[in-house]
Formats: structure tokens, sequence, C-alpha cells
């Protein structure tokens, strides 16, 4: 249905920006979104070595058919063979999914053996919430964006960013997304 799809691709743009937010040590990674590899073409692992030197591939399963859980399961591969080398599985309340919010991306960036600085850290700490509701409609906005159809999918997000602002005034990341939706 395409609330689930909203939630599933909000949680992919979500993971890039925060993962790029992450990035800057000198020894550490950068990150190319699925959604650029894409564009280029590239549309496997091995692609992505072959084509952008990746070494790594971060990927996720959503499951949403448990009745009040999500469950994520993420996995981190080889980009060449293939093969898993890390999986985590992360579980939340579904009507809430705040601690998809502060340990999806801790999560991931440990399978990855990184640590964040201490302005990283902060930046990926910029507009939390710790309301329940507020990030599940901010991760819907996100992935509403992301649809094809661009004028109801506009219309879906500007309705989900409101609903996480109704919830959480502070939510600033929704504040700021839902004031680029009247663009």
């Amino acid at each position: 249905d395409i609330a689930s799809r909203c939630l599933a691709e909000g949680f992919r743009v979500f993971i890039t920006e925060r993962l790029t937010l992450a990035e800057g040590d000198p020894d550490g990674f950068w990150t190319i979104s699925a959604e650029g590899l894409h564009l280029e073409g590239i549309r496997t692992g091995e692609e992505a070595h072959r084509q952008e030197n990746v070494n790594l591939v971060v990927t996720g399963e959503l499951d949403l058919e448990k009745v009040a859980v999500a469950s994520l399961k993420i996995l981190v591969q080889d980009s060449q063979k293939g093969s898993v080398l890390r999986e985590r599985e992360l579980k939340d309340n579904l009507s809430s999914l705040t601690t998809f919010q502060s340990g999806l991306v801790d999560e991931i960036l440990r399978m990855l053996d990184q640590t964040p600085g201490p302005a990283a850290r902060s930046r990926l700490r910029a507009g939390d919430t710790a309301l329940p509701g507020a990030f599940r409609q901010y991760i819907q906005g996100l992935g509403a964006l992301e649809l094809q159809d661009k004028a109801a999918s506009l219309d879906m997000a500007l309705k989900l960013f409101r609903g996480a602002v109704a919830v959480d005034p502070q939510r600033a990341l929704a504040r700021d997304r839902e004031g680029g939706g009247r663009c």
C-alpha cells in the first residue's frame, strides 16, 4: 500500500541523509545514494564497485506485517562478492518508530566500524523528536516526496510534514520540509 511504500522510501532517504551528515573524517567513509547510482544505470553492488569504487553496500528490509511492530533488517554487504558481512535487526512500535530515529543510523555506523566525532554527532541529532508519531509522519513525508506522481506526492508529503509539526511543533526538520513543500 502507499503508506508502506512511503515509509520504506522515507527510511532510504533518511538513512542516506544521516550517513552523509556523519561523513567528514579523512579515514572514514563517503555515501552515495541508491538513487544516484540508479540514475547512472548502476543496479548491483558489483557494478557500483566497478564504476564508483564502492566497497560496501548497506541494504535493508522493512517488515510491517506484524500488527503493531515494525522490523527493519540492515545488511552490510561486500559490493564485489555480494556476501553479507554484518546483519542486524531493529524493532519498534509501528505508531512511533522513535527507536529507529536515534538507533538506526547509530547501528549502521557501528556496523561500518565508524565513530562520528562530536560535530558529526551533533548534526546527526539535530531536529530529533521524542514525541510518538512525529518521526513516523516525517519519514512517510520524505517517502511521499519520492513517489512518481509529483503533484499528489507533494500534497501528501505536505500533509504528513504538517502532521509531524502538529505532534511536535519543535520538530525542526519537519518544519523545514513543510516550508519547502510550499514552494
